[in-house]
């Protein structure tokens, strides 16, 4: 008996509408609650609607190696990107070996997703692939993953431990940003470079070892890694950003491998190599009263070396110092006054930048360079001492004062007024005042004479080392030669 002509096209009608939803979607079936979209032989997991509502009510999920959909079996390899996106249900999902390829944002925004295992045959999980997986607290990778990609797991709070595989080669940029409940982290691998902000905001994090494999550490690596205490790091490191750890207000140490070529340690402060120049000195390190005395082997100052410090009130700069290199003391909120020797003579831009309780500053004579924009953001500069007594001499870039004038005071030398009224770059300021320049026996610089004097003048007869200092700071007498002499004058000096 045949249906009748009705029923049949009721049920043409029901596939026909069946087979355009799941185009609409842009799977061909489904199975086991499971989208997929094939081609040939081989099948991708796709997503099965709109963000809002994909996979919706899915809580556990397995992928297979193969899937048999109408007596076809199809190999599955690839997890399309976006796959999973946004399935706030789904709380268990299985990878089985076979799969090669995870895509981009495939799991991002399942907050109920707890654990994942790459299987082997995966090389690379791409950008944002479980982005904002609030829930996950368990990654396994195989032996075969060689690259995390961009953001890849970025806000996973609840991640507490990882481990990156042996062959691992290459870490996007934050690709663990905002992990902030994790403890626990092996970086052994052979990736080259930590990414920029590759960790950054990890604040439970409280150790980090640099493998050896690292050559480059970039920009806020482990920036606000508020817990960090202690890094030790690699053997072939050769550069490290300034800004590698910004905001690590905890951290007390960093230790350099003895085979490394680029870096050291003085005083528990971070040098290059030859411990001649700072490259950081960390906040937690800052005596209580704020007052930093550096080491005299030193004769730089790095970019951002005391950056964003808002402890230190003033540093206490060796004679033989020579250079201040950009925004090394920039953001120091807490820094209220700063003099340098007369072996400091170049200064590079941004220096005091947003210090904003900076008040006094006084400059030696022998400033060769004086960089861009150098108080921007120093709203209490009231006085500025300048004692080269021709300021034609100096190279003073056009903005050097711009943020102080209207309310600083420049002391310049006796006789000097003039001269400085006639340059561009000093005029607007709120006053130009003579001032007596000369301390007797004030060697170094500092504005006292003092036995640091004393000692400077003595190894100077020495060895000849002046520490860069004028040798007319040497001749105490006058009488235009360095000797036994001036020792003797110097020594008077300081009983009276």
């Amino acid at each position: 008996m045949t249906k009748p002509r009705s029923t049949n096209r009721l049920l043409a009608i029901a596939i026909l509408m069946c087979m355009a939803t799941a185009n609409l979607w842009g799977y061909s079936f489904m199975e086991r609650g499971i989208a997929y979209n094939a081609s040939g032989l081989r099948a991708v997991v796709t997503s099965t609607s709109d963000i809002s509502r994909n996979y919706y009510g899915l809580i556990s999920a397995r992928i297979p190696a193969t899937v048999q959909h109408d007596g076809v079996t199809y190999t599955v390899t690839t997890i399309n990107d976006r796959a999973f996106f946004n399935c706030p249900t789904l709380r268990s999902m299985t990878i089985l070996p076979g799969v090669t390829r995870i895509g981009s944002q495939a799991f991002q925004g399942c907050t109920r997703l707890t654990s994942i295992s790459i299987p082997q045959g995966i090389v690379e999980i791409n950008d944002a692939t479980f982005a904002g997986c609030t829930a996950l607290d368990t990654v396994e990778m195989s032996a075969t993953v060689t690259t995390i990609g961009s953001d890849a797991f970025t806000g996973c709070t609840s991640l507490k431990s990882l481990t990156l595989p042996l062959g691992m080669t290459d870490l996007g940029e934050r690709a663990f940003k905002g992990c902030s409940s994790l403890r626990d982290l092996n970086l052994r691998s052979r990736i080259a470079t930590i990414s920029r902000e590759a960790f950054a905001d990890c604040r439970s994090l409280k150790t980090v070892i640099i493998p050896d494999n690292v050559t480059i550490i970039e920009d806020n690596a482990f920036g606000e890694c508020t817990s960090l205490t202690t890094v030790t790091l690699g053997m072939k490191l050769n550069w490290l950003s300034h800004l590698a750890f910004d905001g690590c207000t905890s951290l007390a140490t960093i230790e350099v491998d003895p085979s490394n070529t680029h870096f050291n340690t003085l005083d528990g402060m971070l040098t290059d190599i030859t411990r001649t120049e700072l490259v950081l000195f960390l906040p937690v390190n800052t005596p209580s009263d704020g007052h930093i005395t550096l080491h005299n082997r030193l004769e730089s100052i790095g970019e951002y070396a005391f950056a964003k410090n808002d402890r230190v009130k003033t540093v206490a700069i060796p004679s033989g110092l020579a250079e201040i290199k950009q925004r090394a003391f920039s953001g120091c909120v807490s820094l209220d006054t700063m003099s340098f020797p007369h072996s400091t003579r170049y200064y590079g831009d941004h220096v005091f930048e947003g210090c904003s309780q900076l008040h006094k500053v006084r400059f030696s004579n022998g400033v060769l360079t004086l960089g861009s924009d150098l108080f921007r953001g120093c709203d209490n500069m009231t006085e500025l001492h300048l004692r080269e007594r021709n300021p034609h001499d100096i190279f003073i870039a056009d903005d050097a004062f711009d943020y102080i004038k209207s309310r600083c005071t420049l002391y310049v030398p006796v006789g000097q007024k003039e001269r400085y009224e006639s340059m561009d770059v000093f005029m607007g300021f709120k006053e130009i005042v003579e001032e007596s320049v000369e301390i007797p026996g004030d060697i170094n610089g500092d504005d006292i004479t003092n036995g640091a004097d004393l000692t400077y003048l003595y190894n100077y007869l020495l060895d000849g080392n002046d520490h860069g200092i004028d040798l007319r700071y040497f001749d105490v007498n006058g009488d235009g030669s360095v000797n036994g002499a001036d020792i003797t004058d110097l020594y008077n000096i300081l009983l009276e």
